[in-house]
């Protein structure tokens, strides 16, 4: 007597892919249930740093050896992505690390460098924090600038910098 099996190996065989299909789905159900991509990375540093306590802990961007009073939050989940970074350096050197911060991103990314154009702002910037991913960040003081610059620069999906001439204050959010 000969088993099903050998006497449909078409119908066995479409059987076996059905039931493999469907453990699939529901593993696949399963995982989405239970947080597939893991828990969002979250890193804040409330309390200002030094430069060097600052590359100690991972600060997601590289910063000038003139940086002082270093702050900076990250936040990241799948697609998502949220990094503002405030720190107290002279203006000029501000201006000559956005520039840098460029260089540096286009040779990571072996594509050519722009030139960044910085726009004057002469009123605080109308940009709010509290309403993106990290929440409320109140050391990203952003409008309590009067006067200095802004720019949007290649970094990511998006990167925006703004220097306080006045305060000496470089500010950084990108976004993905």
């Amino acid at each position: 007597m000969k088993s099903w099996i050998l006497s449909h190996p078409v119908k066995a065989i479409g059987i076996a892919a059905f039931i493999l299909m469907c453990s699939f789905v529901v593993f696949i159900i399963v995982s989405f249930i239970r947080d597939p991509f893991g828990p969002a990375t979250i890193i804040r540093e409330e309390a200002p740093l030094t430069v060097d306590q600052a590359r100690a802990k991972d600060c997601p961007i590289p910063l000038p050896d003139s940086a002082k009073n270093v702050e900076f939050a990250y936040y990241s989940e799948w697609i998502n992505l949220e990094i503002l970074v405030r720190f107290q350096a002279p203006a000029d050197d501000c201006r000559a690390y956005a520039q840098q911060l460029v260089d540096a991103e286009a040779k990571e990314q072996k594509r050519p460098s722009v030139k960044i154009s910085f726009d004057p702002v002469t009123s605080p910037p109308k940009f709010d924090p509290e309403v993106d991913l990290l929440g409320p960040v109140p050391w990203f003081d952003i409008k309590q600038m009067s006067q200095g610059m802004t720019a949007i620069v290649p970094i990511g999906n998006y990167a925006q910098i703004w220097i306080d001439d006045k305060r000496g204050v470089f500010y950084y959010r990108q976004t993905d």
